[in-house]
C-alpha cells in the first residue's frame, strides 16, 4: 500500500519487547493453524491520547445551472429550501479554488444563490465540506468473549472494573487533538 495511514483503536495491548519502543504489530487468529496467530499489520505509535476527537470528513457536491459573473445558481446539492437556510452560514469552495457562501434560496426544491469570490465557470463544480464527529466502537463483553479474545474469568473482572469505575466528565474545549480522515 502507497502512503501513510492513521488508525485510532481500543482493544487490548500487550507489553513485550518490540525492536523499537513504539512499534506496533497487529495480529489476528489463524486460519489454517490451531491456537497460532498471523501477522497482518505492523507501525509506529504517534501518541497515546484518550482525548483525541476523531472526525468524519462528508463532502456535499453541487452543480451550477446559472452563472453571472460572481454568482450562480447551484442545484443538486440540497432538496429542501430548509436545509439550504440550515447550512447558510457554512463556507462554499469549488474545484477551482474560489471560496464562497450562501445568499438566498431559490425555489422550493433546494436550488440557492451563492456568491463567489471570483468568477465562476460552467464546468465547476461547488463542494460544501462538512465534519462529523465519531466515536470508536467498543466491543461488549460477549462479543469479546465470542471472538476468543478474552476468557471467562477474564470477562467478569472486566465487568466488574467497569462497574467500580466513576465516570468523568469532559467538555469538548479541554480535548488536546484532532484526527481528520
Amino acid at each position: 500500500m502507497d502512503g501513510f495511514s492513521v488508525l485510532s483503536c481500543i482493544g487490548p495491548v500487550g507489553m513485550t519487547s518490540t525492536p523499537a519502543s513504539n512499534t506496533i504489530l497487529v495480529f489476528k487468529p489463524s486460519t489454517t493453524y490451531a491456537n497460532q496467530y498471523d501477522l497482518i499489520a505492523t507501525g509506529n505509535l504517534l501518541s497515546i491520547d484518550t482525548d483525541r476527537i476523531m472526525l468524519k470528513k462528508i463532502i456535499i457536491f453541487g452543480n451550477p445551472i446559472r452563472i453571472r459573473k460572481r454568482t450562480a445558481v447551484v442545484k443538486h446539492m440540497f432538496f429542501d429550501p430548509l436545509d439550504v437556510r440550515w447550512f447558510k452560514p457554512a463556507e462554499l469552495v469549488t474545484l477551482q479554488g474560489l471560496r464562497g457562501h450562501i445568499k438566498e434560496s431559490v425555489g422550493t426544491h433546494g436550488l440557492y444563490k451563492a456568491l463567489f469570490s471570483g468568477p465562476i465557470k460552467q464546468n465547476d463544480q461547488v463542494l460544501l465540506v462538512l465534519y462529523k464527529r465519531v466515536f470508536p466502537k467498543v466491543p461488549t463483553i460477549e462479543e469479546l468473549q465470542a471472538g476468543g479474545l478474552v476468557s471467562v474469568d477474564e470477562a467478569e473482572y472486566l465487568v466488574h472494573r467497569s462497574q467500580n469505575i466513576p465516570s468523568v466528565d469532559m467538555h469538548d474545549s479541554e480535548r488536546s487533538s484532532v484526527i481528520v480522515k
